[in-house]
């Protein structure tokens, strides 16, 4: 016969007080396995081109703008790769790139399908440590506002846009919509990956990538470079406005 466990209310009680007061930032250190679908996971897209040097990249990118929405990245091989759209087959994704190859606004291509950004990504590491790793790349570049690119500079919203392509998730170009279309997360809850955000004036503001131990990585404002800052940090405490995932809970 199996017994049951009865423990005294004291007990239960001295428990409940100790999880009351943990501290501001209790981080899940536990995740769901990482399967590369995520609500906003950027299905198949398209890389038109490979550069040695990141003027041509953007010249290109700007190239196929008017038709797509395309982005330029520095990838982990040092060449800098032209990638557009966030279609739903790669039927529909070959159908636009032959399309545009017939404009003869691009010539070879390759289909990027859902994943394959982090398909190289050791069993058991969660997609929350690559985007904290894509985003340490910047700590140093230059603030710009309306930037989207290592080579010329970021604000904080394109920084986090930046790091968040490079792992195949779609995210909304400015702070206040990045905030309005995640997924709340409590700040107890913060895990590495998840979006901070500040208020200024009662409306969003800024925002930043958690990346552990009640610290994120930001692209702060003009005159100054993309870095790590604290929550604990009166100026950001006071200014704290939530923070929202895009990731698994």
């Amino acid at each position: 016969m199996i017994q049951r466990l009865i423990f005294p209310v004291s007990v239960l009680t001295a428990a409940a007080l100790i999880f009351s007061c943990s501290p501001d930032f209790k981080e899940r250190s536990v995740y769901l396995p990482d399967s590369g679908r995520f609500p906003y996971a950027i299905q198949y897209s398209v890389q038109a081109g490979a550069f040695r040097n990141f003027s041509n990249a953007e010249r290109f990118t700007i190239k196929i703008r008017p038709y797509a929405e395309a982005f330029c990245f520095k990838d982990d091989d040092g060449l800098f790769k032209v990638r557009f759209g966030n279609f739903a087959s790669r039927t529909k994704a070959r159908e636009e790139a032959l399309r545009l190859k017939k404009l003869d606004i691009i010539r070879d291509f390759f289909i990027i399908p859902p994943g394959y950004e982090t398909e190289d990504v050791p069993a058991g590491q969660p997609i929350r440590r690559k985007i904290v790793s894509e985003a340490e790349k910047y700590l140093g570049v230059p603030y710009l506002w309306g930037g989207e690119s290592a080579e010329t500079g970021f604000d904080c919203s394109g920084l986090v846009l930046s790091v968040y392509r490079k792992v195949g998730i779609d995210l909304p170009r400015t702070a206040n919509n990045q905030y309005g279309r995640g997924r709340f997360v409590n700040k107890r809850n913060l895990a590495k990956g998840d979006l901070v955000f500040f208020k200024s004036g009662g409306r969003i503001s800024h925002v930043g990538i958690y990346i552990g131990a009640g610290r994120f990585i930001h692209a702060p404002a003009r005159g100054k470079t993309v870095c790590r800052e604290t929550l604990k940090r009166r100026y950001y405490q006071r200014r704290y406005a939530g923070a929202r995932t895009y990731l698994q809970m």
